[in-house]
């Protein structure tokens, strides 16, 4: 689509960019969704009554409580775009735009894998992993003392 559609984008890494963030918004509409599901209207209406218009009652009120949201998807959207292949691979024009998800798979297809490249892989696998368990942990420490059964939430987003 980015290069059939939108001709004035070139094989590169703009391409790249804009292929991975298009491929990977459903994950933050889904988790926002889902926070915005167990805060309700309640906040957004008492901030109202105390006379905040609006766009305050989104900065002040809804923004703050949307945060452990926005960052348990920022990191799960990061952890997934570090090894993607498929639409890098599909949007890069040279070897210069190449991450390390091509060259590993390039280079383990060439016959040219080695010690290195399986380091190489290996530690990508471990960084991710570590990026998917701090992105836990700060969600966990973001919403301390708001735990619930979670039911609520995935039923709205069910449509349950």
């Amino acid at each position: 689509m980015l290069t059939q559609l939108y001709t004035f984008i070139r094989l590169g890494t703009s391409a790249e960019v804009l292929g991975l963030v298009v491929w990977n918004l459903s994950w933050p509409a889904i988790i926002v969704r889902a926070r915005l599901a167990t805060i309700g209207k309640s906040y957004e209406e008492a901030a109202a009554d105390l006379g905040a218009s609006p766009f305050q009652a989104m900065r002040r009120v809804l923004l703050p409580l949307l945060l452990p949201a926005v960052f348990a998807s920022t990191v799960l959207v990061f952890a997934g775009t570090v090894d993607d292949f498929v639409i890098v691979n599909q949007l890069s024009s040279s070897a210069a735009t190449q991450p390390m998800s091509v060259l590993i798979y390039g280079q383990s297809h060439s016959g040219l894998g080695g010690p290195a490249l399986n380091a190489l892989a290996t530690l990508m696998l471990v960084f991710s992993v570590l990026a998917a368990l701090i992105g836990l942990a700060g969600y966990r420490w973001l919403t301390r003392g708001e735990r619930g059964s979670g039911r609520e939430a995935l039923q709205t987003v069910a449509g349950m």
